[in-house]
């Protein structure tokens, strides 16, 4: 089949007007409505589904603990400016995350906690055979706990903020929350052990550096004994003239003042590098320390109300407004005084350092003259100048030492620049898996599986469930379509009732009738049997749609089909009984001489009938049989002929038929199947039009296809199409026509009583 014509196909809900391709809505409605039950299905098990998923999903609990951190810096080094350096190193808070999720920070938390030991955590234990019995394996071991550790860990930084929320999943409540706080202290720990040791390694390079300078010192003391025994020049003749005096008074004067400098530098520079709370507390005003127990005091009672209001609470929302307030005030108090200290001791520092310059520049001058002046004590000088200098160099070092210890001394006892702001609480119940959106999940899930395989299933059907599909397909006019009565799934071909039994009252008990079953009712009677079921108002509007289908009179109308089981006798029937009932005199014409079914329906002889008359020239007239109907008369087909083609294409099937025309006024030929043999084509040529018959749910649209090119290519009148079998549904169109009938139909139960 071409693309073309698969577009315009309305099996796909798409219509192809002026070349544009429109998904039609009202059909795709009516597919899903048909086939609500699958769909519903598809639900059921998808929210089944989703109730067993969470029943035997583990649950999970998730605890969150909220920490604040602060940059800040280790060692003050007289080389750089550690303050500005750390406020612009960018990568500070990425390696902070990173430690947070590091193994080793996770192998700190299991010794902790001591989780290896936990069954919460490790679970049922190691089994036996599986103990670690190496080193390595130990530590392979550990490792793999941590790892499993980290597994839960998610941290979620606050944007614009130094805040982070650590967030623990684990299958036990308490658990996590253990986990989530333990993260925290751990991290908090391992910083203040870091920057101590990192500070105890300071010191021991600084205490190395004293010792060598202290070595060179005893040296050069040494060598200027030496020199001046072997000179006969000793420190009281170098520094008999005025220009030694004041060298060696400038040397003492340069030697206190680069003391003095360094001392106000390493100052600065501490305060430089300590946070501003550190510095307000430990060298500002005593007034901070109030002001800092007020905030505490108020943070413990907010703490300790919180155990007994919610955070929203009016009494509670008040208090934090205050905790901010004093935070705020503390906060600014604490900024301003740092920054006055840190003023004045830079003032200190440069004040300092241009007197140790000037004294250096005279220093410089004093030499210069003592060099002109004595040239025998230039060696001892030198020497004199650079013990000096080894000495200020030695008295540096020694308070850079000194100015280490304090600040490890600070930073291990003061608090560190992680801080805990809310600790994680045991969760009140598990956040996954959910109820409602494992149900949510499965029946959405269920939707589209059962929306998919509706249309897959619309797709791979290629048959023909509707009249609107069928007028589309063939560009034939539809004269009727005959309702389904049953969902037995019996064809019309093997004298198909359509579950329906005939019903007698047998009485009535509080208002509502009883009826008993009394077997199935034949198809092919009911216009006559049951006059007032929908079935009979379908096939009397198809005899209303077959007289208006041309404009000239019809006399004789074939009945025939694409194949077999399509009820195209049960339709020739049917359509003669209703004929007859306008009181006109029918004729009922078994055209089928393979496998006549026309004298088992109304129950007569077929020893004689058509093979007669055109084999043996028999009156038509002495072979018609009474059908107990009114004005309704039946040629069946007599004997099974062996050459059925050629009978019905012999000048004599021409004459009865142009008899027929003359004794009836109506003259019905059921024919057999178009597809399954040529004799159909043979009685359509000799009337006024074949009326095609179609099973729905059962003839595919190529089946149709072909059986109506055939039809043409012979040249073949085609007055209308019936549409058997069809099951209200599948076109609103056509419910709606025929839900219109209820209205003139009586019941079952009505017209068996």
């Amino acid at each position: 089949m071409s693309s073309e014509g698969r577009l315009g196909d309305p099996q796909f809900g798409l219509s192809s007007s002026g070349g544009i391709e429109a998904i039609d809505l009202k059909t795709l409605w009516r597919l899903v409505r048909g086939r609500w039950p699958w769909i519903a299905a598809a639900v059921a098990a998808g929210i089944a589904v989703g109730v067993v998923n969470y029943l035997i999903s583990p649950k999970l609990y998730r605890a969150t603990t909220q920490i604040q951190i602060e940059p800040r810096n280790l060692v003050p080094s007289p080389d750089r400016n550690p303050w500005i350096e750390q406020w612009t190193n960018m990568k500070y808070f990425p390696t902070q995350y990173r430690l947070l999720r590091s193994r080793g920070l996770a192998e700190r938390v299991i010794e902790d906690l001591r989780l290896d030991t936990d069954p919460a955590f490790v679970g049922e234990g190691r089994k036996a055979g599986s103990e670690p019995v190496t080193a390595q394996e130990d530590e392979l071991y550990k490792a793999a706990l941590a790892n499993r550790l980290i597994s839960g860990l998610t941290v979620n930084p606050i944007e614009g903020t130094e805040l982070l929320n650590l967030v623990y999943v684990a299958t036990d409540p308490k658990l996590a929350a253990d986990l989530a706080n333990g993260f925290a202290n751990a991290f908090i720990d391992w910083g203040i052990e870091s920057r101590s040791e990192t500070l105890l390694q300071a010191n021991r390079v600084l205490g190395s550096q004293i010792e060598n300078l202290r070595r060179d010192v005893e040296a050069l003391e040494v060598g200027i004994q030496k020199y001046s025994r072997e000179a006969e020049v000793n420190a009281t003749d170098a520094g008999a003239g005025v220009v030694g005096q004041r060298i060696l008074s400038l040397n003492e004067q340069y030697s206190t003042a680069s003391a003095t400098a360094l001392a106000k530098q390493q100052r600065f520079n501490e305060l430089a590098s300590m946070r501003d709370l550190l510095v307000a507390e430990n060298f500002g005003r005593p007034a901070l320390e109030t002001l800092r127990n007020e905030l505490e005091s108020r943070q413990r009672d907010y703490q300790a109300r919180l155990q007994t209001f919610k955070p929203d609470h009016p009494e509670m929302v008040e208090l934090d407004s205050e905790v901010q307030t004093i935070r705020q005030r503390y906060q600014r108090e604490v900024a301003a005084e740092a920054a006055k200290l840190r003023q004045a001791a830079r003032t200190e520092w440069e004040a300092a350092r241009q007197l140790v310059d000037r004294i250096s520049r005279q220093r410089a001058e004093a030499q210069e003259q003592s060099l002109a002046l004595n040239v025998e004590v230039l060696p001892l000088t030198n020497m004199q100048m650079e013990l000096a200098a080894k000495r200020e160099r030695l008295s540096e070092l020694i308070e850079s030492q000194s100015q280490a210890s304090l600040s490890a001394d600070v930073e291990t006892q003061t608090r560190s620049n992680v801080h805990v702001i809310d600790k994680a609480l045991v969760p009140g119940g598990p956040f996954r898996p959910s109820l409602r959106q494992n149900v949510s999940l499965g029946a959405s899930g269920g939707l589209m599986v059962g929306l998919a395989l509706v249309f897959l299933f619309h797709i791979l059907d290629r048959t023909i469930k509707s009249g609107e599909e069928l007028e589309s397909l063939l560009d034939l006019p539809l004269l009727a379509a005959i309702p389904d009565m049953g969902s037995d799934g019996a064809g019309y071909g093997q004298r198909a009732y359509y579950g329906y039994g005939r019903s007698k009252r047998t009485g009535s008990k509080g208002g509502k009738r009883t009826t008993e079953d009394e077997g199935p009712v034949a198809i092919e009677m009911l216009p006559e049997t049951r006059p007032r079921l929908a079935v009979s108002e379908a096939y009397r509007s198809l005899r209303t749609s077959l007289l208006l289908s041309s404009a000239e009179d019809l006399q004789v109308v074939t009945v025939t089909s694409a194949e077999a089981g399509e009820g195209k006798s049960a339709t020739a029937t049917n359509l003669a009984i209703v004929m007859a009932q306008l009181g006109k005199k029918v004729l009922l014409l078994d055209g089928d001489l393979r496998k006549p079914r026309l004298h088992r329906i109304f129950s007569v002889a077929n020893g004689q009938g058509l093979v007669n008359c055109l084999a043996g020239g028999a009156d038509p007239s002495t072979l018609i049989q009474n059908t107990g109907l009114p004005g309704l008369h039946l040629l069946p087909t007599g004997v099974h002929p062996p050459n059925p083609s050629e009978l019905l294409a012999s000048e004599r099937m021409r004459q009865l038929v142009a008899w027929a025309r003359k004794s009836f006024d109506f003259t019905i030929i059921d024919s057999p199947p178009i597809l399954a043999v040529s004799d159909a084509i043979l009685p359509g040529t000799l009337s006024e039009g074949v009326v095609l018959c179609f099973r729905a749910n059962q003839i595919e649209r190529d089946t149709a296809r072909r059986c109506v090119e055939q039809l043409r290519l012979s040249g073949v009148k085609i007055l209308g199409m019936v549409l058997n079998r069809y099951r209200p549904g599948s076109s609103y169109h056509y419910d709606r026509r025929y839900q219109s009938y209820e209205a003139y139909a009586e019941s079952q139960v009505d017209s068996a009583a």
